[in-house]
């Protein structure tokens, strides 16, 4: 009979044919435990113990009834312990998951009984502050009893690593870079890594994983883009999308980086905190020069201190001590004012940080052009231009302007690991020009790119279909002139360097060959 029955399941696999027959296995289904209804062990034992409700009699002697108290508050402590791991295993789901949470232990207090709908035996036990402590904790920097502000923020980020991992990526290199960054007195390093941050980004990257993996060689949608005009909506290409999540940019929508453009004694910044309005201490004096130093160093950290002012306490911009701009905010404490800068300047890095990136096959020339120098991109001629690429600067190219004045993106490190991400994740056959500029060659790009992509798809479509006229002709030629002109003066800026006698230490802002700025004497 059994060797019939092998017979028969080999036959079942072979015969493809039979429509009904089935080959894979079927899927097993779970059974679901309510794991955070507990029931007592107590509960349990034999009536004569007098537990859970089955209690002791009436006509008991005290010493009876304060033997079982005894032991109820001695097994009680086995419920506590039992109730929490059933509680903790209930929420795995959330501690993998990816929205956030605000604890990785998840004890449960036990109040009632499910059973009896009864008060727990922890009111006999316990004092009556022992369920804010078990879900709050006993000091400030505690998340609950079991855990402090460090061990939530230590597993958290372990729980996600494991989710990123499965994905075979990891943050590994890029939490390294900020440390550096944070311990590294070179360049512009004053930056702190905050560990909150990391799990942020963290799952900024998860969750949008499925878009930046199977989208990840997908370009823009010029020619019919789904809303139109372009600017201000998240009509990137899965190559910048990958890129900012790799690199901790949050918001990666096609938007002015550069807000504001025009002289001013008060301007409003809106953020992910709200409106922070920033205001001249004194218009009276340098206005252009004092806001042009503003707007350079809104996003550095190193710019700023807290201040004291008839009896409150300002957030200020300036250097050497010297008040330049002042937070329209007043705090009754230096403690709150810390608190509120640091979110204030987490919000602004949100808020500034971005890139462009534009491929130079878009760019190249149409029949209608005429003038070579300001239509087409400077090409290598000379005789010591060995380098094939020099002779062709449109194919398998592209141009990513940052803005290099703002927060990380001043310090070198971050640079390095930066442009190392953006040439990992392109096609191996591409060459990119990375340029970290000054805000006013940002502004002028940003301009000109943003004039030129919102025409860009109206005047390639109505130019092979409807013969366009001279007019859309003209301002198709001043736009890409234009935005040609804005990459050609392009120019990385460095932070500037120091020099040093033999006594004083090189640790401070060095001179560093090819990526330092000399300054001025």
């Amino acid at each position: 009979m059994v060797a019939q029955k092998v017979q028969f399941l080999k036959g079942q696999n072979a015969t493809y044919k039979l429509l009904q027959t089935k080959i894979d296995l079927e899927i097993p289904k779970g059974t679901y435990y309510p794991l955070f209804q507990y029931q007592s062990v107590q509960e349990e034992m034999p009536g004569t113990y007098g537990l859970g409700y089955k209690p002791v009699s009436d006509n008991s002697t005290a010493l009876r009834k304060a033997q079982v108290k005894q032991l109820k508050a001695y097994l009680h402590f086995f419920d506590q312990q039992i109730a929490n791991l059933f509680s903790q295993l209930y929420h795995a789901k959330s501690l993998l998951d990816i929205p956030t949470i605000h604890r990785t232990y998840f004890p449960q207090y036990l109040e009632k009984n499910p059973n009896t709908n009864e008060d727990f035996f922890s009111k006999e036990v316990y004092t009556n502050d022992f369920e804010w402590n078990v879900n709050n904790g006993e000091r400030k920097e505690d998340v609950s009893l079991f855990e402090n502000q460090s061990t939530f923020q230590n597993r958290r980020n372990r729980a996600l690593d494991h989710l990123i991992a499965r994905f075979s990526e990891n943050f590994n290199a890029y939490v390294l870079m900020m440390h550096q960054i944070a311990n590294s007195n070179t360049g512009f390093g004053n930056l702190t890594v905050q560990p909150l941050d990391m799990i942020k980004d963290k799952q900024h990257f998860l969750k949008q994983y499925a878009d930046i993996s199977y989208h990840r060689g997908l370009g823009m949608q010029y020619l019919n883009p789904p809303v139109s005009p372009y600017w201000d909506t998240d009509i990137r290409a899965g190559y910048d999308k990958r890129v900012a999540a790799l690199l901790g940019i949050n918001d990666i929508r096609l938007r002015d980086i550069v807000t504001e453009t025009t002289v001013q004694t008060q301007w409003t910044l809106t953020t992910s905190i709200g409106s922070i309005v920033f205001e001249i201490v004194d218009s009276s004096v340098a206005l252009s020069e004092k806001w042009n130093w503003a707007q350079d160093n809104l996003a550095n950290n190193a710019a700023y201190f807290i201040a004291k002012h008839a009896g409150k306490f300002y957030i200020y911009m300036g250097t050497k001590g010297e008040k330049v701009v002042r937070i329209d905010n007043k705090f009754n404490s230096f403690e709150t004012a810390l608190s509120y800068f640091n979110e204030m300047i987490q919000s602004i890095y949100e808020f500034f940080e971005n890139f462009y990136c534009i491929e130079h096959i878009l760019l190249r020339p149409f029949p209608f052009f005429t003038d070579d120098e300001k239509d087409l991109f400077t090409v290598c001629l000379k005789d010591e231009c060995y380098e094939p690429s020099n002779g062709d600067p449109y194919s398998f190219k592209a141009t990513i302007v940052l803005p290099g004045y703002i927060g990380r993106f001043r310090n070198l490190n971050f640079r390095i690991y930066a442009e190392q991400i953006f040439r990992q994740e392109a096609p191996a056959h591409c060459l990119l020009k990375i340029c970290w500029v000054n805000r006013a060659d940002f502004l002028s790009f940003q301009n000109a790119y943003k004039a030129w992509l919102n025409h860009y798809g109206k005047f390639r479509t109505t130019q092979y279909f409807n013969n366009p006229s001279s007019t859309v002709n003209t301002k198709a030629l001043k736009l890409h002139r234009d935005l040609l002109l804005s990459i050609k003066a392009l120019n990385t800026i460095y932070p500037v360097g120091n020099l040093f006698d033999c006594v004083s230490s090189e640790i401070s802002n060095p001179i560093l060959l090819g990526n330092t700025s000399l300054g001025t004497i």
